[in-house]
């Protein structure tokens, strides 16, 4: 069912083909970025065997290059866009810097602190709606777009939420 909607079983398939097609696509380019990275990293090992071999004098320069390259993955997170939530990127982006910086502070169990990349452009969350948050975390062109009775289900709080900027050093 979509959107109230019965859907036929072509309707199912077609939308279950896509989304599949979606997530093969996704595995792929994360594959062939990784084997790229795999494959540079190769070939300066072996260009820096050949260059121990013989003693050249452009030997730290290609160490130098490999360690460059080692140390140029970072894990990020793209994380997925909720059409009713509230734009906070810079709140939350606080939030995760200040998690990253006192990584000693928390316990190591759970997910690592990493980097999140939130953009227009990300993808789109097919979670529902988190019902009874205070009317102010819900974006308000999403609750304008939204039915009498949808409102009604959404259940927002009225307990007031008073946003402050916030600024880091």
């Amino acid at each position: 069912m979509a959107k109230g909607i019965l859907e036929t079983a072509a309707e199912v398939e077609e939308r279950l083909i896509t989304k599949r097609d979606e997530h093969l696509k996704l595995v792929h380019q994360t594959t062939r970025r990784r084997n790229k990275y795999i494959h540079r990293a190769k070939i300066l090992e072996h260009i820096i065997n050949l260059k121990k071999d013989n003693e050249d004098e452009d030997l730290p320069a290609w160490m130098w290059l490999q360690n460059d390259v080692e140390n140029d993955i970072h894990c990020v997170l793209r994380v997925k866009n909720m059409a009713w939530h509230r734009k906070i990127k810079q709140e939350l982006d606080v939030i995760d810097h200040q998690r990253v910086l006192d990584d000693d502070v928390f316990m190591p169990q759970g997910s690592k602190p990493m980097k999140r990349i939130r953009t227009p452009s990300n993808l789109m969350s097919e979670r529902s709606p988190i019902i009874g948050l205070p009317k102010a975390l819900y974006d308000g062109e999403w609750v304008d777009g939204l039915t009498g009775g949808q409102v009604e289900r959404l259940n927002g709080s009225n307990d007031t939420f008073r946003w402050m900027k916030v600024a880091v050093a």
